[in-house]
């Protein structure tokens, strides 16, 4: 699967297994990842498309000065190279999957 555009797509009380399982039939390898408080990651891009499944707490990702808060239910899609950027803008640790298909 080649992502054509940015999309979110409901993922409704999945647990991180059913998460980590929907990547993996989807395509995706993956990690799991963990950001603090204030944590902000400039524009940037990847040469792969991206899927981030947000297992708790919330992030928040800029793509075309747009803001999409991602919080658990939540799955986003990036097309390679995306220009995104992404912080957590919340008072608690965000800990998310991070799928990626080269």
């Amino acid at each position: 699967m080649k992502l054509k555009e940015l999309k979110i797509v409901p993922t409704r009380g999945k647990t991180k297994e059913e998460l980590q399982n929907e990547l993996k039939e989807e395509g995706f390898s993956f990690y799991e990842w963990s950001d603090s408080p204030g944590v902000y990651y400039s524009p940037h891009h990847h040469e792969y498309d991206e899927c981030i499944c947000v297992i708790s707490g919330q992030m928040t990702f800029i793509v075309d000065k747009k803001e999409y808060e991602l919080a658990p239910g939540k799955k986003l899609y990036l097309p390679a190279f995306t220009s995104h950027e992404s912080k957590n803008k919340q008072q608690e640790k965000v800990t998310y999957l991070i799928g990626e298909m080269k």
